[in-house]
């Protein structure tokens, strides 16, 4: 058996869906990664480049959809995303 993970990208959008602020991204990697360590799925030596992966994910401030807009003309789609790892066990 063998540990495998995977990267999803996310936008700015969908970021802010699913998470309030940078502070609840980076509580809730932690509580699933502390999850899946009592679980048997995760590995103490991961964690920390795990949480400073974490750390490193940007979250846009909250501006009026005008200069949301314009700011999104100006990277032409170059915006940073955030990426969430995730470990599973491979048969």
């Amino acid at each position: 058996m063998r540990l495998a993970n995977y990267q999803i990208a996310f936008t700015q959008a969908q970021l802010r869906k699913l998470y309030n602020d940078k502070n609840d991204y980076q509580a809730k990697v932690q509580q699933r990664y502390d999850q899946l360590m009592k679980q048997g799925w995760a590995l103490r030596s991961t964690d920390p480049s795990l949480l400073s992966d974490a750390a490193k994910v940007e979250f846009e401030p909250h501006l009026p959809y005008s200069e949301r807009r314009q700011r999104r003309r100006r990277a032409r789609g170059s915006g940073t995303r955030a990426v969430f790892r995730t470990i599973e066990m491979i048969p």
